[in-house]
């Protein structure tokens, strides 16, 4: 099962998988012996282009084509955030640790709190999102934000930041709340978020601010008026599983079951099997350096031309298995399909 793809500033993609990390140069794919039978969650890279990536119980680093075990005692979540300043971030059980020039240091200290997100911002400051609340960082001074502080809840799952600085904050289940730096705006279904279950927060290029709900479709934010987008009626889902604005700053929704919601020229269009879709449950989408559009799904892999499909699976194609999870296009115009349990094609 592929589970991270990421491209590194020289160009390889690293693969990281439930069985170890590989990389791939434009002509081979290397893979990390030493990695074996380790879960790959998350990679990112430093300012020296070493490789850093994690896994259920530790931290590693790639340096020189060497693997190093970062030992850390607590390691708590898979995940690993490399910040402006080349400090590695992450959590323990006990909170919030950094590393910095080989030195790893607690910079917030709690226990018994999960922790979710980490978020760099404009200004460099870091935010932590966790169970109980919002964590802010700015120069050594640690701020808790929680209810009492005006937060609608305490259980943080995505921040985002837009143009004019706001912060904006996606709670489990008391909806959306921007800061302006001084006080908590809180938006709930009452007030036009129209459900209070958020799943994900997306910032688009026109700085409107795209909210995901929890099987209630999508809500548009812009200029303090909300947009609703409810999909069930053209494609008989509102579960929301990927989203893309393309060059042409068209939109592009993959819905879980539902198959694609294109809107273009302020209308709707609804592809699914029937049009040539592969299969209907998008778990991924990308937009080519030609303009073709690419499709992940659970029967196959898709592309979209503008006019007609294609479609890519086990049946017809060198794939191993349909259930495809992720694409992704390299420096060399590549198209890499990642797939759950038979691992990248090419």
């Amino acid at each position: 099962c592929i589970w991270e793809l990421y491209t590194s500033k020289n160009g390889k993609i690293w693969i990281g998988t439930d069985d170890g990390i590989a990389c791939f140069d434009g002509y081979q794919i290397k893979s990390f012996e030493d990695t074996r039978d380790l879960n790959i969650r998350n990679i990112d890279e430093d300012e020296d282009g070493n490789i850093w990536f994690s896994t259920d119980t530790s931290i590693f680093k790639i340096e020189n084509n060497k693997i190093i075990n970062i030992e850390i005692e607590n390691f708590s979540r898979p995940s690993v955030y490399v910040d402006s300043y080349n400090s590695v971030w992450y959590y323990s059980i006990n909170g919030i640790e950094k590393i910095k020039n080989g030195k790893s240091d607690v910079v917030i200290n709690f226990k018994g709190i999960s922790g979710s997100q980490i978020f760099e911002d404009i200004d460099n400051n870091m935010w932590f999102a966790t169970d109980s609340g919002l964590f802010y960082l700015k120069n050594n001074n640690l701020i808790h934000y929680t209810t009492e502080n005006g937060l609608p809840g305490n259980t943080i799952i995505d921040i985002t930041q837009d143009a004019d600085r706001n912060i904006w904050i996606a709670t489990e289940e008391s909806g959306i709340s921007i800061f302006n730096g001084e006080s908590f705006l809180n938006i709930d279904q009452t007030q036009g978020i129209g459900f209070n279950y958020v799943s994900d927060l997306y910032l688009d290029n026109r700085n409107n601010v795209w909210i995901g709900l929890d099987g209630d479709g999508a809500r548009i934010f812009r200029n303090f008026i909300f947009k609703q987008y409810m999909f069930d009626q053209i494609a008989g889902s509102n579960f929301i599983m990927s989203v893309l604005i393309d060059r042409n700053q068209n939109l592009w929704i993959g819905t879980d079951g539902g198959g694609i919601i294109s809107y273009i020229d302020n209308e709707y269009t609804n592809y699914t099997t029937e049009d040539g879709l592969v299969g209907d449950y998008i778990y991924d989408i990308i937009e080519c350096s030609n303009g073709d559009l690419w499709f992940a799904t659970y029967y196959g892999a898709s592309k979209f031309d503008g006019n007609k499909f294609t479609s890519y699976s086990a049946e017809n194609s060198p794939l191993g298995s349909d259930y495809v999870m992720s694409i992704w296009e390299d420096n060399e115009k590549n198209i890499w399909i990642g797939t759950n349990g038979y691992g990248a094609y090419k």
